[in-house]
């Protein structure tokens, strides 16, 4: 997964967990990049054209989420779709099948 924080450009490769409504993720180890957060709501988006160019070696079949966070910020998040479930967390439909 890719994570955008705010007020930044760049996305960072990462890896996420969700423990309830916290979103916790952490950069590859050479990045020194981690944040614990607590989620409000979360929304799907498609990318548009300069958000797929960025994340190329995501593939073609993407999906980004705007984690809306209990500060009043937001993050995006950017992975495959077929991980939509999974990113989503707590905030997914629960009938939804994976």
């Amino acid at each position: 997964m890719r994570v955008r924080r705010p007020g930044k450009k760049r996305w960072t490769l990462g890896h996420a967990v969700w423990v309830s409504d916290v979103f916790a993720w952490r950069g590859s180890p050479a990045a020194w990049s981690e944040d614990v957060v607590q989620v409000d709501s979360v929304f799907l988006h498609a990318p548009d054209a300069e958000q797929r160019k960025k994340l190329h070696r995501l593939g073609d079949d993407l999906v980004i989420a705007g984690l809306s966070l209990a500060g009043g910020s937001s993050i995006d998040v950017a992975t495959r779709d077929e991980h939509r479930a999974a990113l989503l967390g707590p905030f997914g439909d629960p009938t939804e099948a994976a």
